[in-house]
């Protein structure tokens, strides 16, 4: 849980940001934080603690989450 509330409030306190510098910086720890929590995913699938067909859906949102805050750090380039 700790890894996917912090994905959301880091692009918060990024968007609140003046610079590019400190805003790109907590977009990268939100990324950083979308690959542990995909990593947490497939630990409970692993353990059957998750259901498959959820943690693939999840898996999938988080994967299109990276893709986009991949796109944000590069415009702020």
């Amino acid at each position: 849980r700790k890894s996917s509330n912090g994905v959301a409030a880091c692009i918060s306190e990024g968007f609140g940001r003046n610079t590019k510098k400190d805003k790109s910086n907590f977009y990268i720890i939100a990324r950083g934080s979308s690959f542990e929590t995909q990593n947490h995913l497939l630990y409970g699938q692993a353990v059957e603690y998750f259901e498959d067909q959820l943690t693939q859906r999840l898996f999938n949102e988080y994967a299109d989450l990276i893709h986009d805050l991949n796109k944000l750090i590069k415009s702020l380039e």
